[in-house]
């Protein structure tokens, strides 16, 4: 897409080259635009116009265009890094300097006003109104040695970020470094976008957090560069336009699993694919049009820098990231409008394009694979290029972004968002009237336009998924064939192999068969299956292509069983490594922890060393058998999804504006009247939308996976606002821990709850005991990654499942139990227990329950009762009626009656008795119950009295008792 200049070698570049190669000026009229090669091998020129009219076409060379490209990098640059610790003038010199120093052949002033112009004017420069610097000089005085920070998302209390001078040979050096050896405008440009920040960092931490403006230090410098290149590339030949992208479906392509390789392949496929419809937007206009998700660090986009654009300066991301599925299905990007949205439909239809093309060709690849296999009947797959090229549901919008006027937003929108005098944007543009119009400040009374338009490209793709999409439909078989059953994962689609019902089920046979059957790699198929062309090549896209596109080998892109989940912790202990003995022997099983022979199914593959009767393997499993007991049979899926997303997207839980303003210019619109505007929420800038979309990423690429991995469960996704992963029920106590503990010697369990917890402190941006930490942000190593904040919170749910359970239905147990935690007021925890006997329990767990919850498992563990909780429980509807201090006298009474060892471990250190204990604990319970169920949105009435909430805090109780006794019946 560079709009360098196409003409002979006479044009300017070319002539510019010639100059600088030294190239010899002899010119003909006959022979203008003709070159050749001397004996030297250099390029000469030959005879051409007087030496006046050449000196003129140098001169005129001087004055190139600038690539595409090159305008992009100049965008991004046009405030310096450190623009928040000078004066506007200081900043807007080391700019220029910084530019001139980058852009190969130099920049005109002129070229460079134009794009200032442009940028200032653009829908990217939207931004609070504020007043002169001069007229705030507090705000930039202070740079010299501290700067007044604020959270860019929730309200945290702003805090003195220490910095001192930065030199501006610092930031040239670092420049220079990243794109001396780059002679390509567009590598050029995305080096600097993706490592610049990473790489002034490593000098300097605190450059992650450097405000864009002093004045109102609510988003970071690189939120605002972002904007401005995302923009300046939609806006640079006319107007923009917002392009919406959707693909489905997700939940029930996710969800047709059978073991965990196929649940992870889903959401694996999901964001590789929605990682390809963002190529040609990506190609096209650079990462920085794409608003949502914000694509810096995405560890398919890093992959795609090293392979494609030869960036080696781009570390590869590591096995973790590359392992965890982070990219939404679904993105928002700015793009060209065109002449009546020429230009935005193409590219949309491209961004389709890309979809169709990348899953049949990765299908394509699975069903070659499978051909060449001995147990492929021919014409197997006389169905596959139906279902696979009609199954996924890809939906585009795009809207004109500034020809709407606001009247018309308005009126789409069916609110006065802007005209209404009470409307936080018709604040926010009030304070336009306290900045006199002789101060060069901000003045502008466009806030809110972006996130109005934001929202109402949301509203115009939900329109169209009013629209059902329907697969196209299989061909009838002619009268003599019968007509084939249905898949067993998707029964929406016909199995393949024979229709008839014979030949369908000898062909399906052949294939389970464990030595001969159709196997690539690790994944097979197993007896009872009858998979469509979808399901298969879901089944073996991980060896086939998604190992490929994640630079794994294909053996390396394993996951374990559920049997394997559930006794991760138990394996650990017993030094039993699944993946050794994988690579030893070529098959691993979790079931045969729960065999009673080495080969006692004969449908699955046998314990190694049977034919030669070594069975070390074995031997091994029961000599652990007798160390630790038997292996757990019970894991758990934690299903985890931010609060309110929507909201936060819209404005509607953004900081007031006196929130993110620096304390000096709150000073100054007070002064002049304008507290009103101050009270106002923040409308949502493109640059606030990068900020959210940051710290989603963050969530998702750089916490989730190591917290998970950390707790030793497997990660299924992590989409920044979701989680779905699989845990075994604690990786402590161990479970050599059989026998009673000396009073005071009983550390809290770790439990899927504990990483739960873990995870929601992480994505606000508690500190979770590391120190220094600033709130709203996470420290990983020696960065700060910048989260939510505290204001945004988790709902999860847990199900605990037994390994033989349908993984479909327990999946589907643990987002009832995450519907169960939005519907009781969000903020929560709901936790299931799926018994194997049928008898299922649940209990909604407050996030400041989970501490206790891990204490309770750890009493258990060291051999404390649970008698005094069946007691209770048995007189849960009297004592439910009861006033509060009932309920208390009557938990202290049961409780205190246990034996001494389980009083002592119930109070561990606690100088109180085990009742008093108990009874505090649920009383803390019973009040954040109470609080929750008082928020809006909860659905909840009234005041519930204490004694309601005794029968779910039994249930927790009784619930952490079968985390210990009943996870290996």
């Amino acid at each position: 897409m560079t709009r360098a200049s196409t003409e002979p070698w006479s044009s300017r570049a070319t002539c510019l080259a010639l100059r600088r190669s030294g190239a010899l000026l002899r010119w003909k009229p006959q022979t203008w635009g003709k070159h050749d090669k001397g004996s030297d091998g250099r390029l000469h020129r030959l005879q051409g116009p007087p030496d006046s009219i050449a000196e003129e076409m140098l001169v005129e060379a001087d004055e190139r265009r600038l690539t595409f490209w090159d305008e992009l990098l100049i965008a991004f640059l046009l405030e310096p890094p450190e623009a928040a610790l000078l004066s506007p003038d200081e900043a807007e010199k080391r700019a220029e300097q910084y530019i001139r120093a980058i852009i190969s052949g130099g920049v005109k002033s002129k070229q460079l006003q134009d794009i200032k112009r442009q940028v200032r004017e653009g829908l990217g420069g939207e931004a609070l109104p504020l007043p002169d610097p001069a007229s705030v000089p507090g705000c930039f005085g202070e740079a010299r040695g501290t700067l007044t920070v604020r959270h860019p998302i929730s309200r945290v209390p702003a805090w003195k970020l220490s910095t001192y001078d930065v030199s501006a040979n610092d930031v040239l050096s670092v420049l220079t470094g990243l794109v001396q050896v780059l002679t390509d405008p567009c590598a050029r440009f995305l080096a600097v976008w993706r490592l610049l920040p990473d790489r002034l960092a490593e000098r300097r931490p605190w450059f992650r957090s450097l405000p864009a403006d002093a004045r109102a230090p609510g988003h970071s410098i690189w939120h605002a560069a972002d904007a401005r290149a995302g923009f300046y590339a939609a806006e640079k030949d006319g107007p923009p336009a917002l392009l919406s992208f959707q693909l489905g479906p997700v939940q029930p392509f996710i969800a047709a699993a059978r073991s965990v390789l196929d649940l992870w392949s889903g959401s694996a496929i999901l964001s590789w694919l929605a990682f390809q419809a963002m190529l040609p937007i990506i190609e096209g206009l650079g990462p920085t049009a794409v608003v949502f998700p914000r694509l810096r660090g995405v560890p398919l986009l890093d992959l795609w820098l090293r392979d494609r654009k030869s960036l080696s300066s781009v570390q590869e991301p590591s096995e973790r990231a590359r392992k965890a599925p982070c990219i939404p299905n679904r993105f928002l990007a700015v793009v060209p409008w065109g002449e009546n949205g020429a230009s935005a439909g193409a590219l949309a239809e491209q961004c389709r394009t890309c979809v169709r093309q990348a899953w049949v060709k990765g299908a394509g690849q699975v069903r070659d694979k499978l051909k060449k296999l001995p147990s492929a009947y021919h014409g197997w797959d006389s169905r596959w290029d139906d279902q696979v090229e009609s199954f996924f549901e890809i939906r585009t919008s795009i809207m004109p972004a500034s020809s709407i006027p606001d009247q018309d937003i308005e009126t789409l929108l069916g609110e006065k968002c802007f005209s209404d005098p009470a409307s936080d944007a018709a604040k926010v543009r009030a304070l336009a009237n306290a900045v006199p119009s002789t101060e060069a400040g901000h003045r502008q009374r466009s806030a809110g336009r972006w996130q109005a338009l934001a929202e109402l490209s949301g509203r115009l793709m939900a329109a169209q998924r009013t629209v059902a999409h329907f697969p196209k439909s299989t061909k009838a078989a002619p009268p003599s064939e019968e007509f084939p059953g249905k898949c067993s994962l998707m029964g929406s689609f016909e199995q393949m192999g024979p229709s008839d019902f014979e030949g369908s089920r000898k062909f399906w046979e052949a294939a389970a068969d464990p030595a001969k059957g159709l196997r690539i790699r690790r994944p097979r198929v197993r007896k009872g299956d009858r998979l469509c062309a979808v399901a298969l090549a879901k089944r073996f896209a991980a060896p086939v292509f998604l190992a490929q596109e994640l630079r794994f080998k294909p053996d390396e892109l394993g996951f374990p069983d559920t049997a394997t989940v559930a006794a991760a912790q138990w394996l650990c202990e017993a030094r039993i490594d699944p993946e050794q003995v994988w690579r030893a022997h070529g098959v691993w099983n979790g079931q045969w922890l729960h065999w009673p022979c080495p080969n006692y199914d004969k449908d699955e593959e046998g314990v190694p060393g049977e034919n030669d009767g070594s069975l070390w393997l074995w031997n091994r499993i029961q000599e652990a058998k007798k160390e630790l007991g038997k292996p757990p049979t019970y894991y758990a899926i934690l299903a985890m999804d931010a609060d309110w997303m929507g909201e936060w997207l819209q404005g509607k839980k953004a900081p007031h504006v006196e929130d993110i303003l620096h304390p000096s210019v709150i000073q100054y619109f007070n002064q002049r009247r304008a507290s009103n505007s101050l009270a106002a929420r923040r409308p949502v800038t493109p640059a606030a939308h990068a900020a959210i979309s940051e710290a989603l990423i963050n969530f998702a690429v750089h916490v989730a996976p190591a917290v998970v991995g950390d707790h030793r469960g497997t990660l299924i996704y992590s989409g920044g606002d979701d989680v779905l992963a699989l845990f075994p029920l604690r990786t402590s106590p161990s479970f050599r821990q059989t026998h009673a503990t000396p009073t005071g010697q009983c550390p809290p369990a770790k439990t899927v709850l504990t990483c739960a917890l873990e995870l929601y402190r992480a994505f606000r941006g508690e500190d979770a005991g590391k120190a220094g930490t600033v709130k709203g942000y996470y420290k990983d190593g020696d960065r700060e990654l910048l989260m939510m904040g505290p204001d945004a919170t988790l709902s999860a749910g847990v199900a605990i499942v037994h390994y033989k359970d349908d993984l479909r239905l327990s999946l589907e147990a643990a987002r009832r139990a995450e519907r169960a935690a939005k519907e009781g007021g969000r903020d929560a925890l709901q936790l299931a227990i799926c018994r194997r006997s049928g008898e299922h329990s649940s209990a909604l767990v407050t996030w400041n329950t989970v501490p206790f919850f891990d204490q309770l498992v750890s009493a258990f563990a060291a051999g404390a009762s649970d008698r005094w909780t069946y007691h209770l429980h048995a007189d849960r509807d009297t004592l439910s009626t009861l006033p509060e201090e009932a309920v208390c006298a009557e938990i202290r009474r049961q409780v205190d009656r246990a034996e001494k060892q389980t009083r002592d471990l119930l109070r561990g250190t606690d100088d109180r008795t085990a009742g008093k204990v108990i009874e505090d604990a649920f009383m803390r319970y019973a009040k954040s119950r109470q609080d929750a169920e008082s928020r809006p949105g909860s659905g909840e009435r009234g005041k519930k009295p204490v004694g309601s909430f005794l029968c779910d805090f039994l249930t927790l109780c009784q619930s952490a008792s079968f985390f210990v006794r009943g996870e290996s019946k």
